[in-house]
């Protein structure tokens, strides 16, 4: 009962915070008319901005808070990562569009490796000594001295004019939220999942198409800390984000407007500080990216049983309690555990690969209940 109140009073207060920081990005004037023509154009150019993002890229991760809000706060230094990562498409429904990231990681001491990151840090970060920045480099990629191996990212689900979204409450919840078709009307939800496929955060917004760019802007949306920030702070809960995926002809970019909510330390000033976020995505030739399409085709019975596992509970219950690390074994681990045992899997086998997804997770998900 209390973070969902928390969450509705802060919810407006966030709503207010971005209309006077971010009002030129907000949408609140009716949507014009469209002719069945007119809207199915601009459909297909939704759908090929989305496709658009499919490839094999150089990627840039780059954070800054820009303004402390809360008194005596100081801001935080910037955060910079980079790597390499191959994006492909899952499915291609007309109305719904899956895409699954891959990282390729390439160093000589892999056996170091910490904790795949979500999608706005990539693990290549471990690779490099006194936070120097690791952007992709031709050259090392190629070297005879180091390993290169695969490790599934993020995914991405895309849905036209979609009614019930999942959104993230806080205190490891989510919740299933309905909205009316006349507030969805031309618009594409983008649902962000974990690198074991559990949910992230969810949001949707409307595509526009001027000239050479398409630019998809989402309402105001709650999210978990990213990994770049739970491993070294924990003095706030939830990530507000409003999110900007802009698609050009020289790759694709993710730009956050985010600000840094306290749901229960210090109420009287809950924001601490705001922060833009720039994710760039250029395409490269990168050989080594090979190394993740291999995986994904030697692993995809047991993932699409995973997101079938998902999409079952998100499905039966309102509300989700998911916790990402119970007894010091968190969940990512437990299931790229098994993605290993099942390397190679045939489909005859899903029956058996779907108990036990079942049995590993029950200790990690519980179903909610609306309060």
């Amino acid at each position: 009962m209390l973070f969902n109140n928390v969450f509705q009073r802060f919810q407006l207060a966030g709503i207010g915070l971005s209309g006077l920081l971010l009002s030129a990005c907000q949408t609140t004037a009716p949507q014009p008319q469209l002719t069945d023509h007119a809207r199915h154009t601009d459909f297909e150019r939704d759908r090929q901005a989305i496709l658009a993002m499919a490839g094999s890229y150089a990627v840039d991760f780059t954070f800054r808070e820009t303004i402390a809000v809360r008194p005596d706060y100081e801001t935080a230094e910037p955060y910079h990562s980079g790597g390499t990562e191959w994006v492909t498409v899952l499915e291609d429904a007309d109305n719904r569009i899956v895409l699954q990231h891959v990282l390729v990681a390439c160093g000589s001491d892999s056996e170091e490796q910490e904790e795949p990151a979500e999608e706005e840090t990539t693990y290549t970060e471990t690779l490099t000594a006194n936070d120097q920045t690791s952007d992709y480099n031709e050259e090392s990629a190629d070297s005879d001295d180091e390993e290169c191996f695969p490790i599934k990212h993020w995914r991405q689900d895309w849905i036209y004019q979609d009614q019930s979204l999942l959104e993230f409450r806080g205190n490891n919840r989510w919740e299933n939220v309905s909205l009316p078709a006349e507030q969805v009307r031309g618009t594409w939800s983008q649902a962000v999942y974990q690198v074991d496929d559990s949910p992230r955060y969810e949001g949707y917004g409307r595509w526009q198409h001027d000239g050479n760019q398409s630019v998809w802007q989402s309402e105001t949306t709650w999210r978990p800390l990213p990994r770049r920030e739970y491993t070294v702070r924990d003095d706030y809960d939830v990530l507000v984000a409003i999110n900007r995926h802009v698609i050009t002809p020289n790759g694709w970019y993710h730009e956050q407007d985010n600000y840094k909510l306290d749901l229960s330390r210090n109420t009287d000033h809950p924001v601490i500080a705001r922060e833009f976020g720039l994710n760039r995505y250029e395409p490269v030739d990168a050989p080594e990216l090979s190394l993740a399409s291999e995986y994904m085709h030697e692993t995809e019975v047991f993932w699409a049983q995973v997101r079938n596992y998902w999409n079952q509970q998100l499905n039966r219950h309102q509300s989700l309690n998911i916790q990402s690390k119970v007894d010091d074994e968190a969940m990512y681990e437990r299931m790229f555990e098994l993605a290993d045992e099942h390397t190679d899997a045939k489909t005859e086998a899903s029956g058996r690969i779907q108990r036990e997804i079942r049995n590993t997770l029950a200790a990690y998900v519980q179903a909610g209940h609306s309060d």
